[in-house]
């Protein structure tokens, strides 16, 4: 023992951080990978970071309402996230700031069966509902064309063409509109020059019918004359399950149908201009499309059980609109339309036997390492998911509602970086929905527990439990016993607080009860070792806390035929660079 080490002494070294395997046996996974992983990421090899937990919630519902579903989107360089609440009621929160503007009163949507929504360029956020109709919103007024109804009645359109800008106006004229079956359209003039350059509606009006000729728009007053403008009534009778803008065209589903708008007009679904619908007869359609995405110049509509690509879109001179609609895989697919998202140039899938990526016309399964725990799936949740970018990393994410390792159900991310899967929580058992915020070149995980709205990953948390479970590490072999002698850490404190790191040492049949080391206190020690207190203001005594790397160690004794661990912490921002576990092999009995 010159070295101080027992001469038999063997080590574990953990420093290649792997990622989380549920599909082989804690014995039986790779030496770097780790049987759970929660709050942990797996950057690169000696790099473990702390995950963050959310930030103080954007919104958060009054009284018993409940956030169904949310949708981030951008008006210009505004950005919202568009709200459906329990009672059918939908409001625009701005992401900056958190005000709150009510678009839609109770019973407008559906509340079984979600709204869907999308984005029209940065000028309207598109809501399509399964019952209920077609509604758009443009940051000013909100527009709308029921659905089901019997007797459909519809809003007016947001665009006033203006055909004339008349001349002479030294103040913006008032605009009034007449004709038809609806009432109350209100709208204000812009003029430039003495010209009418633009109108904008404060109020599109109630109860226009898709029989109706579209109303008269007037100008008056503002010292001019000669100014003229033309409205739509917005498109009733349509209804569907989600919707996408793709080429120019707004696309959507509805049971085994795909219906699509005119180009370059999403007021506009006449066969005259474009428009046009057909209902899938193919073999491998199932029950019906759940979702579109589109990516890489491909719409895909993916169905229960199989993905199909639609591209080559064409509307020719007599209106009459061609497509290619192809099948790319006639046996995987998604009954969880929120569970679709785009990842990259490809779309990513969840359905019961996994998590599926689409790259041109393949999906491949990328989730072997969760194999193990997907049975557990709790088959009334309903998956979502979405991308964030965190420690400069683009990470996959969809919350699912699982069994974890230690036998509570509870929903958790599942976070992927395109080669390592890891979990993450946010101080919240409940979270029911997650989606992503493209903001500024910036792609931001937000999340709903059904009462607030917050952004993921945002601030460094005390009480966000982060925790890793090793592989059981057999040594040699089997037959031999280890008896544990050290364990040693190797980690970087980010912040200036204290870290507590908790080990349970475990073998297959028992574990050692906790073996506890707090990390990165400073220490005064003077004369004959005796301890130097420094107290501050009101007689309280000063804590001192380093920055930065620190190697940390101590001593355990255990023993059986494989050792392991389990790693708990709270601590607020740390990295894990390297753990050490020393060891001996002693008899085999």
């Amino acid at each position: 023992m010159a070295n101080g080490l027992p001469p038999n002494a063997k080590f574990q070294n953990l420093q290649k951080f792997g990622g989380l395997n549920t599909q082989a046996s804690r014995f039986a996974i790779a030496d770097e990978e780790f049987s759970w992983i929660e709050n942990f990421m797996p950057i690169g090899e000696g790099n473990m970071r702390a995950m963050p937990g959310p930030a103080t919630p954007l919104y958060t519902t009054t009284g018993s309402l409940k956030i169904i579903y949310f949708f981030p989107f951008n008006i210009k360089s505004t950005y919202y996230h568009f709200v459906v609440l329990s009672d059918g009621s939908a409001v625009a929160v701005a992401v900056s700031g958190g005000a709150v503007t009510n678009l839609w009163a109770a019973g407008t949507f559906s509340t079984s069966s979600l709204p869907a929504a999308t984005q029209y360029g940065n000028k309207y956020i598109l809501i399509i509902d399964p019952n209920n109709g077609y509604y758009i919103w443009d940051g000013t007024a909100t527009y709308f064309g029921q659905g089901s109804q019997a007797s459909p009645t519809a809003s007016l359109g947001p665009v006033i063409t203006i055909t004339n800008g008349g001349s002479g106006y030294t103040s913006a004229p008032t605009v009034s509109f007449s004709g038809g079956s609806g009432s109350g359209a209100t709208a204000t003039a812009t003029i430039s020059n003495g010209v009418v350059i633009s109108a904008q509606f404060t109020d599109s009006g109630t109860g226009y019918k898709a029989t109706d000729t579209a109303p008269t728009v007037a100008f008056s007053g503002g010292g001019g004359t000669g100014a003229a403008a033309t409205v739509v009534i917005m498109p009733t009778g349509l209804k569907g399950t989600d919707i996408q803008v793709y080429t120019s065209y707004v696309w959507l589903l509805n049971g085994g149908s795909i219906q699509n708008s005119a180009p370059s007009d999403p007021m506009d679904w006449s066969t005259a201009k474009g428009g046009d619908s057909f209902t899938a007869t193919d073999s491998n359609l199932r029950v019906s499309y759940t979702a579109l995405q589109q990516s890489s110049g491909f719409l895909y509509p993916i169905a229960d059980s199989s993905i199909d690509v639609i591209n080559n879109v064409q509307t020719s001179s007599g209106g009459s609109t061609s497509f290619n609609d192809y099948n790319v895989d006639p046996q995987v697919g998604s009954i969880w339309r929120d569970a679709t998202t785009v990842f990259g140039r490809t779309i990513m899938l969840v359905n019961n036997s996994g998590v599926y990526r689409i790259l041109g016309g393949a999906a491949q399964k990328v989730s072997a390492a969760l194999d193990g725990i997907l049975p557990t799936l709790e088959s009334g949740f309903k998956p979502s998911s979405g991308s964030v970018y965190l420690f400069g990393v683009k990470l996959f994410a969809t919350l699912l509602f699982v069994t974890d390792p230690f036998d509570v159900p509870r929903p958790i991310l599942f976070l992927w970086d395109g080669k390592k899967w890891f979990t993450a929580t946010q101080n919240d058992v409940d979270m029911s929905f997650i989606a992503t915020l493209y903001f500024q070149g910036e792609e931001q995980l937000w999340a709903t527990n059904g009462t607030s709205l917050y952004q993921c990953f945002v601030t460094a948390s005390n009480t966000l439990q982060k925790t890793l479970q090793t592989k059981f590490w057999a040594g040699s072999n089997f037959v031999l016993t280890k008896e544990t002698q050290r364990l040693a850490v190797e980690m970087t404190n980010n912040a200036e607080m204290i870290v507590d790191l908790t080990f349970d040492i475990q073998t297959p049949l028992n574990s050692s009860g906790v073996a506890g080391q707090t990390a990165t206190d400073l220490n005064f020690i003077g004369v004959s070792n005796m301890p130097i207190t420094f107290i501050g203001s009101g007689g309280t005594p000063i804590q001192f806390v380093t920055v930065g790397y620190s190697q940390l160690w101590q001593n355990i004794s255990w023993s059986g035929k494989a050792i392991g661990f389990t790693l708990t912490s709270q601590g607020e921002d740390f990295t894990l660079n390297a753990i050490n576990l020393m060891y001996i092999e002693t008899t085999a009995y």
